[in-house]
C-alpha cells in the first residue's frame, strides 16, 4: 500500500518519479520548506499542481493498493459520459473536469524494483468545503451567505437531476465552494449517471448524518442522492434563518463527514429529537414545512424518499397557496391508483402542504380525489382532520379563515410507524434527569436531620446552607413550610452572585450563575440573560482559540481574526497575538516563497516573523535572505544613480548571497565600472571609465565579493 512518505518523495522528484506531469502539460507541484503540500482524506492524498499556463490541477494519488471493483472504470468513462457532457458550458456544472492516468506514479518496490499506481487528475477548487463555508458564514452570523448556498445547492442537484447524474457520497466536505459561489463535487468513486452499463454503486459508503437512518438497501442508483440533497438544504435553510444555532448541534468544521446541523441521532429519531421539536414550534412557516418534511424522510422507507426538487415545488406550492389572492382550486390527481410507494409518498406531501398553507377546503377536495381516503394508515392518521374540516365547512359569521395550524405532523408511511418501537433507539439516545429525586422513607435520619437543619438555616437567614440543603428535601411534605422562604433566600444568593460575577467579568461564574437560577427557578432579568449570552460566546471563543493555538490551526486562527470573534476577549498573550498574525499571514507569504521572487516575499512577510518559533528555520532564513537582498539592491542602486564609486565598492565587497546575480546586466556593468574606477584611484564621475553606461565594455561582476580568489 502506498504510504505519505512515498508518495512526498515522489512528488519533490516528480521527473523521476511522476510521469503524469508530462502528460498533464508539465508544472510544478505546490511545496513549502522543501515539502510537497498536501491534502489527506481516508482514500487518497491531493497534491497540488501548478502548470504554466496557470492551470491549477488536484493530483489524486489513492492510497491503496487495489481499488474497488469499477473504480477506475468510472473515472475512465466520466469525462465522456453523456450526462457530464450535457453539463459541460451550462451556468451550473457541478461536475469536475476528471483525467486517468493508471500509471501515473512509480513508487518503490521489492527487489529495487517500481510498481505504477494511478493518479487521478482534476481542476483545483480555489474555495473552501460547504462544511467550512457554512461553518464560517455562522460564525460571521451572515444570513445572505447562508442563502446563497441553500440557493447553490437547489441549483446544483436540480442541474444534476435534469442530465441523471447522482455522486453517490454527498457529504458536507465532499462539495466545494467556488470563488463565484457556484457548488463543485470532488470524490467521484461512488457516482453513476444514466447509460453508464456495468457499473454500479459500490455500496452504501456509510456517511452517518447524510445516509438514510433506517440502513434498507439502497434505492435506485440515480435517486442514491435524494436523502442527502434534502438534509443539506434543509440544514442550509435552518442556519440561514437561525445561525446561532449551528455551534451547539453541528459537527467542527474539521471533523471529517462533519454535519452540518441534523446529528445522526436527530435523523434516527426525529420525533425524540430536540432539535427537530424546537424547529417545528419556533420556525417560520417554510422552514417548519421542510423540517416537516425531513423527519418524514428519515421515517419513510430509503426508496420513496422524494427528490429535493418535489420537496422544494411543494413549499413553493404552499406558499403561493397561504395567500388568499393566489389561492386557487387544487385539482385532484387523475388516478387514485396509490400501488406506488413513490406515488402514494407524493400525495401525502402535497395534502400535507395544503394543510400547512390553511387552505383546508383545497385540502379536503385534494383527499376526496387522491385515493388516499381509502389507504388505511392515511385515513387513520389525516382522516380525522379531515373530517373535523368537513363538520367545519357550514358557513361561519365571520368572514376570515382561521390562522393555518403550521405544526400539523406529516404522516409518515405504515413501515416507517412500524419501526417505531422505542426500545430499538435505546442506543441512541439517552434521556437523564438533570436532578434526580429519589423518594425517602420517612422517618429516615439523615432526612430528619436535613429537615431540621433546613428549618435552622430559614430561620437564620443563612442562604448558603438553605441552597446546600435545600436539593435533598425539596420532594418531602415536611419541608413545605419552608418552601417560601427558602426560595426567597436561594434568590437572594443566585442574584447576590449573578451581580458579584458581573461586576468582575467573570464569564464562568455567571454562566454558572444562570445555570443554578434556572435549576431553582429564579427569574434573571432581560439584561443579565443578556450578558449570559455573551459570556457563553465569550467561552466558546476561548475554547476555539486555546485549541487552535494547541494545535497550530491556522485556518481556524484566521476565520476568529476575520471574524472580528476575538475583540471582545481584551488584550492577548503575546504567543497568542503572533500566532494570530502568522495565520493570517501565512497563506500569503507561502505563495511568496512558493514563487522564489524577493519583492513579493520582503513585501508579504513582516520581519516580525523572523523572531517566530512556529516558522521553519529554511523559512525563516529563506525571508531574512529577502529582506537582506532587497535592502542591499535599494542601497546600490541609489550608490549607481549617484556614481559613489567608494560606495558601490563597499556594498560589492560583501553582497547577500546571489544578490548580484538578480540585478540587471546594464547594472552589473555600472557597477564594474565604478569598482574599476575606484580601485584605480579616481573617484565618481572623474575616472577615464566615466560617461555613458552604454559605451562600458567591462564584463558583468561574477557573484563571487570583490576581492576574492
Amino acid at each position: 500500500m502506498p504510504t505519505l512518505a512515498q508518495l512526498d518523495d515522489a512528488m519533490a522528484h516528480p521527473g523521476r518519479f511522476v510521469p503524469a506531469i508530462n502528460r498533464l502539460g508539465g508544472g510544478t507541484i505546490a511545496a513549502a520548506g522543501g515539502r510537497p503540500l498536501r491534502v489527506v482524506g481516508d482514500a487518497a492524498a491531493v497534491y497540488q499542481l501548478r502548470q504554466p499556463n496557470g492551470r491549477v490541477l488536484a493530483i489524486r494519488c489513492p492510497l491503496a493498493d487495489e481499488q474497488p471493483s469499477g473504480t477506475l472504470d468510472r473515472y475512465r468513462a466520466l469525462d465522456t459520459a453523456p450526462a457530464v457532457l450535457a453539463l459541460r458550458g451550462t451556468p451550473v456544472d457541478p461536475v469536475l473536469a476528471v483525467s486517468l492516468i493508471p500509471d501515473g506514479i512509480a513508487l518503490p518496490a521489492a527487489e529495487f524494483r517500481s510498481t505504477f499506481h494511478p493518479v487521478i487528475a482534476m481542476d483545483w477548487v480555489m474555495g473552501p468545503t460547504l462544511l467550512t463555508a457554512a461553518d464560517r458564514a455562522c460564525r460571521a452570523r451572515n444570513r445572505p451567505a447562508l442563502q446563497s448556498l441553500a440557493s447553490a445547492w437547489l441549483a446544483a442537484i436540480e442541474a444534476l437531476d435534469a442530465v441523471g447524474f447522482a455522486h453517490g457520497d454527498l457529504t458536507g466536505d465532499n462539495v466545494l465552494i467556488d470563488p463565484r459561489g457556484a457548488i463543485k463535487l470532488v470524490d467521484y468513486d461512488t457516482c453513476v449517471w444514466a447509460g453508464m452499463g456495468s457499473a454500479r454503486l459500490g455500496g452504501n459508503p456509510g456517511t452517518p448524518g447524510y445516509d438514510h437512518p433506517t440502513g434498507e438497501p439502497l434505492p435506485a442508483p440515480l435517486r442514491r442522492d435524494d436523502f442527502a440533497a434534502i438534509v443539506i438544504y434543509v440544514s442550509l435553510r435552518v442556519l440561514a434563518d437561525q445561525p446561532d444555532l449551528r455551534p451547539g448541534h453541528g459537527d467542527p468544521a474539521t471533523e471529517p463527514g462533519g454535519t452540518l446541523l441534523f446529528s445522526p441521532w436527530d435523523l434516527a429519531d426525529p420525533e425524540g429529537s430536540d432539535l427537530f421539536a424546537n424547529l417545528l414550534h419556533g420556525a417560520r412557516p417554510d422552514i417548519a414545512f421542510l423540517v416537516e418534511t425531513l423527519g418524514a424522510a428519515c421515517l419513510a422507507p430509503a426508496d420513496v424518499v422524494l427528490s429535493l426538487t418535489d420537496v422544494v415545488a411543494s413549499v413553493q406550492q404552499a406558499n403561493r397557496s397561504s395567500s388568499p389572492a393566489a389561492r386557487a382550486p387544487t385539482p385532484p390527481p387523475a388516478s387514485t391508483d396509490l400501488s406506488d410507494p413513490r406515488e402514494r409518498q407524493r400525495r401525502l406531501t402535497r395534502l400535507n402542504s395544503l394543510l400547512l398553507a390553511g387552505d383546508d377546503e383545497a385540502a379536503r377536495r385534494y383527499w376526496e380525489g387522491s385515493g388516499l381516503a381509502a389507504d388505511p394508515d392515511a385515513a387513520r392518521e389525516i382522516g380525522p382532520r379531515i373530517a373535523e374540516i368537513g363538520r367545519n365547512a357550514a358557513p361561519a359569521p365571520w368572514p376570515e379563515r382561521t390562522p393555518p395550524d403550521r405544526h400539523l405532523p406529516v404522516a409518515a408511511p405504515p413501515a416507517a410507524r412500524e419501526r417505531r418501537d422505542p426500545a430499538t433507539l435505546d442506543h441512541l439516545w439517552t434521556r437523564v434527569d438533570p436532578r434526580p429525586s429519589l423518594p425517602v422513607p420517612a422517618g429516615n435520619p439523615s432526612l430528619d436531620a436535613a429537615i431540621a437543619d433546613l428549618r435552622d438555616a430559614v430561620a437564620n437567614g443563612d442562604a448558603a446552607r438553605v441552597s446546600a440543603v435545600w436539593p435533598a428535601v425539596r420532594d418531602d411534605p415536611r419541608a413545605s413550610p419552608f418552601a417560601i422562604p427558602a426560595a426567597a433566600l436561594l434568590e437572594s444568593l443566585i442574584t447576590g452572585a449573578l451581580a458579584d460575577a458581573l461586576d468582575r467579568g467573570d464569564d464562568d461564574a455567571l454562566v454558572a450563575g444562570i445555570r443554578d437560577a434556572e435549576d431553582a427557578g429564579v427569574p434573571v432579568p432581560t439584561p443579565t440573560r443578556r450578558a449570559a449570552r455573551a459570556a457563553r460566546a465569550r467561552i466558546g471563543i476561548r475554547r476555539d482559540l486555546a485549541a487552535a493555538l494547541a494545535t497550530d490551526d491556522r485556518e481556524t486562527l484566521a476565520s476568529l481574526a476575520i471574524a472580528h470573534r476575538l475583540e471582545d476577549l481584551g488584550p492577548l498573550t503575546r504567543s497568542a497575538s503572533g500566532a494570530i498574525v502568522r495565520a493570517l499571514e501565512w497563506p500569503h507569504v507561502a505563495r511568496a516563497l512558493a514563487s522564489d521572487d524577493d519583492a513579493l516575499i520582503a513585501a508579504t512577510a513582516d520581519p516580525a516573523l523572523l523572531a517566530d518559533d512556529g516558522i521553519a528555520a529554511a523559512d525563516r532564513d529563506r525571508i531574512a535572505l529577502a529582506h537582506a537582498r532587497r535592502d542591499w539592491q535599494v542601497q546600490i542602486r541609489a550608490a549607481l544613480a549617484e556614481r559613489n564609486a567608494g560606495a558601490v565598492a563597499a556594498l560589492t565587497a560583501a553582497p547577500p548571497e546571489a544578490a548580484l546575480d538578480r540585478l540587471t546586466v546594464p547594472e552589473r556593468r555600472r557597477i564594474a565600472r565604478l569598482v574599476h574606477a575606484h580601485e584605480a584611484g579616481g573617484r565618481s564621475g572623474d575616472g577615464p571609465d566615466a560617461g555613458n553606461d552604454r559605451e562600458a565594455q567591462a564584463p558583468p561582476p561574477s557573484t563571487t565579493p570583490a576581492g576574492g580568489p
